[in-house]
């Protein structure tokens, strides 16, 4: 039954989940659960082998009807319900061996994307860094979100620090970003070490031990972090947030002219030619980060570490 999908797909994909965190393995069944409690919503609970095109149609027309109420927004949520109904109904029907041919192929709604937006350094400087501007937000979300300012780390990434992953205090500090069992990063080139520089590298003389209130609990950190600054009128625009300042360290990347590789290193990206010798070193890009780094108040951190 559809009303079973979920479960017997979540059991049939338990090997793509080793080396997940709980909560990535719960967000992973949630969504899921929703697209497929939405999609039991138009068609009614029946066997897998009963499903038909029409019923994905009906699915696809009512996401295409909220879509175009809201103007195009909505999207990608569409799609990407359509898309985990298809390949759970799909993948547990091989395992039962049974055939029901490919009812929701190429039902997905014409998506127009658009450039995730980053923040000017002089909102940055002027706004996100200016002396009281997180003063209301607790301070592991402070000290979270002046960890991504200097480093392009997003959420998930700053909520699986360990102790061991910050050295804060070396000659050249820095951070790794570490893929391991129960923390394993979104691709092969996520895990990557980061210097520290300006407001980052202060933050995390006071976080030695990790973000320990948000410690694998990145949704969390992120909801408490975009709430406060859109009530504190501290977002541009409605498609700015924290992730934001992720695409700012590229932009400054960029405008500081670093070299691809290093660049492709430092935000965890594919690097598209051959990989020959060992790269730039710590100290080397340490200097680029050091001189593009933000300018700040130290009265922005609560004291002395």
């Amino acid at each position: 039954m559809l009303s079973d999908v979920v479960d017997e797909y979540a059991r049939l994909m338990a090997a793509e989940h080793i080396g997940k965190r709980p909560e990535q393995i719960r967000r992973w069944t949630n969504a899921r659960r929703l697209s497929i409690k939405n999609f039991i919503a138009m068609v009614g609970d029946k066997p897998i082998t009963e499903v038909t095109r029409d019923d994905a149609r009906l699915f696809q027309g009512w996401w295409a009807d909220r879509v175009k109420a809201a103007n195009g927004a909505g999207a990608n949520a569409a799609n990407q319900q359509i898309g985990q109904v298809a390949a759970m109904v799909a993948r547990v029907a091989d395992e039962l061996r049974v055939n029901i041919g490919a009812p929701f192929a190429g039902l997905t709604i014409l998506q127009i994307k658009s450039r995730r937006k980053s923040f000017t350094r002089e909102w940055v400087e002027g706004r996100l860094l200016a002396p009281g501007a997180l003063a209301g937000l607790n301070r592991d979300a402070r000290l979270a979100f002046y960890l991504a300012v200097e480093t392009g780390m997003g959420p998930e990434e700053i909520c699986s620090l360990r102790p061991e992953d910050i050295h804060a205090f070396d000659d050249v500090p820095y951070v790794h970003v570490a893929s391991r069992m129960g923390a394993t990063q979104k691709t092969e080139y996520r895990d990557r070490v980061i210097p520290l520089v300006g407001v980052s590298l202060m933050a995390a003389r006071f976080a030695p031990n990790g973000i320990e209130r948000y410690f694998e609990k990145n949704a969390s950190l992120s909801t408490a972090i975009n709430k406060f600054l859109r009530e504190n009128n501290l977002l541009p625009s409605t498609g700015h947030s924290l992730y934001s300042l992720r695409h700012s360290f590229q932009d400054r990347l960029n405008d500081a002219q670093a070299p691809e590789r290093m660049q492709a290193d430092l935000m965890g990206h594919k690097f598209d030619r051959e990989k020959y010798g060992r790269g730039h070193t710590l100290a080397a890009t340490h200097k680029v980060l050091n001189r593009m780094a933000y300018h700040f108040d130290e009265l922005v951190l609560p004291h002395n570490p």
